[in-house]
């Protein structure tokens, strides 16, 4: 309803800045932020500019070259699944029983 309005070339860099004012937010976190107010506020923000940056992009970018588009994603997906492949490593990798504990927070 927004891109036909405003068109994308208005619609990605609002997005940009959207999404980046939504990031610089997550930035200011600490040991007593709330979720809703300080974590959820900023994701859904960052994530609006995202929807407004990604989803114009693709469409601009597929309508013109809808072949040379498909082609790149196919070679890019089967290439992420070579990658993929080559670096699986089975099973559950080991601890070292000698080694020095390790504190998670």
């Amino acid at each position: 309803m927004l891109i036909p309005r405003i068109g994308p070339k208005a619609a990605v860099p609002l997005g940009m800045g959207t999404s980046v004012a939504g990031m610089v937010r997550l930035t200011t976190l600490d040991l007593h932020s709330s979720y809703t107010t300080d974590i959820m506020l900023p994701l859904l923000v960052a994530g609006l500019g995202l929807g407004l940056v990604i989803a114009p992009g693709l469409a601009q970018s597929s309508r013109k070259a809808y072949s040379t588009a498909y082609c790149w994603s196919a070679a890019f997906f089967t290439a992420g699944l070579i990658i993929t492949a080559v670096l699986y490593r089975r099973g559950v990798p080991t601890t070292d029983t000698d080694g020095a504990p390790v504190v998670h927070m």
